[in-house]
């Protein structure tokens, strides 16, 4: 008597996890895609300025007045990948210091994610506030 118990209970207890799974699998795919590419377009957007704010990238840009190595860094993203980074000083976001736009890529998307970074750049023995600027969409095949 106690073998059938246990054969009931674990077959109950596989019958719970597959309708759990079944109704999981179902929710996840009413999941629109382009809430998903949206979701990871902004995500790889903040990694981005993150990495580049981290390795000391956008700092030295702007010391040495040269986004060379920006351009490098972008220009080795996935090529599925457009990027437009821009940095502003902080007391005038209207005017960019520079601004980069990844090869090959023009600015025909239908929808973007762009993300905005403070950063500090030493000057002496002050430092003065920058903010960077991305705008990431997915190439459009023309």
């Amino acid at each position: 008597m106690k073998g059938v118990i246990v054969s009931l209970d674990a077959l109950v207890a596989a019958l719970v996890l597959i309708t759990m799974i079944s109704l999981s699998s179902f929710y996840l795919g009413q999941v629109d895609a382009s809430e998903r590419s949206s979701t990871l377009l902004k995500e790889t957007a903040m990694d981005t300025l993150t990495s580049l704010e981290k390795s000391g990238k956008l700092e030295q840009s702007v010391q040495n007045s040269d986004p060379g190595r920006l351009r490098e860094y972008v220009n080795r993203l996935p090529n599925s990948l457009c990027l437009d980074l821009s940095v502003y000083n902080s007391t005038d976001l209207s005017n960019p210091e520079f601004s980069v736009l990844r090869e090959d890529c023009t600015k025909n998307f239908s929808s973007s994610s762009t993300i905005n970074r403070g950063f500090a750049v030493r000057s002496g023995s002050s430092a003065l506030l920058y903010v960077a600027r991305l705008t990431a969409w997915y190439r459009v095949a023309e």
